[in-house]
């Protein structure tokens, strides 16, 4: 329902988004896809699943996975930004994370998620920490709540 909601809602502004996806392998990206009509407003998708993926795909330097590590608000900021100018959209979302059952640094255990949103004039970010023991259940959580925001960022836009 609200993949739906966010694909009528750019639709009827005439507005698009984008996508990278690094621990959700693509789910947000199907999700809003499966929307009749999506491709009126989705200009595509990056999946970013490694280090060197982000580095050569995305333009991440090498220095900020280093200094920040992958899963960190500063790596999927840069991520959001930099899939919104390759793709030229209105909207771009960016998740990073470590779902488990491995993974995990001290400063981001498994569980971590990172989500940042962006339009020209707004960011939202979003941590959350997982629990579930399934890493399905983790990576359907992180996908849902990527998905909130963007709906987030989409409804409260000016227009």
């Amino acid at each position: 329902m609200i993949a739906q909601n966010i694909v009528h809602t750019l639709i009827r502004r005439k507005q698009t988004v984008s996508i990278a996806e690094s621990c959700t392998g693509g789910m947000i990206s199907s999700l809003l896809t499966d929307i009749p009509g999506a491709s009126r407003c989705f200009k595509g998708s990056a999946i970013i699943y490694t280090a060197k993926a982000k580095e050569s795909l995305l333009s991440i330097p090498k220095h900020v996975i280093r200094e920040y590590t992958e899963v960190s608000l500063y790596t999927t900021y840069r991520l959001a930004v930099n899939i919104r100018q390759r793709l030229l959209s209105d909207f771009a979302i960016a998740i990073t994370g470590y779902l488990g059952p491995g993974g995990g640094t001290r400063a981001h255990p498994k569980g971590t998620v990172c989500i940042v949103g962006i339009s020209k004039q707004r960011t939202v970010c979003k941590i959350l920490r997982l629990t579930a023991s399934s890493r399905t259940k983790n990576k359907k959580s992180a996908a849902a709540a990527a998905l909130s925001v963007l709906y987030r960022l989409v409804s409260t836009y000016p227009t």
